[in-house]
């Protein structure tokens, strides 16, 4: 992935694992704001930088039944089966689907069964 262009400008890409749990009422905990783009400081440069970030939601129940030996490889399943089809805000050069596709691949090394 770190020789292919993707277009947008983007100066990085974050993938943000939030749990959330559904209480005895139904009703469920938190859950993240949407996939989108945002902007920041750099911290020694003090550029401005575009960060994508993308939000995956996992019921706490589901990441209690899974093993600590076996949690790269599950997340690594619940990131490639849940990638935002299109975050809400993105740049519009940015080749989301082409992204999307690279990453799916790339994470899903992980979420092969060993």
């Amino acid at each position: 992935m770190a020789d292919a262009e993707f277009g947008g400008g983007l100066d990085s890409l974050m993938i943000v694992v939030i749990s959330y749990y559904i209480d005895e009422a139904g009703e469920i905990s938190k859950l993240p704001k949407p996939s989108r783009l945002s902007k920041y400081k750099h911290p020694t440069t003090g550029e401005e930088q575009r960060c994508l970030a993308l939000h995956i939601s996992v019921e706490d129940k589901a990441l209690l039944r899974v093993e600590p030996k076996n949690m790269v490889n599950y997340l690594s399943q619940v990131i490639v089966e849940k990638l935002p089809e299109r975050p809400l805000r993105i740049p519009k050069d940015l080749d989301y689907s082409r992204l999307r596709t690279a990453m799916q691949k790339c994470i899903g090394t992980f979420a092969e069964v060993r």
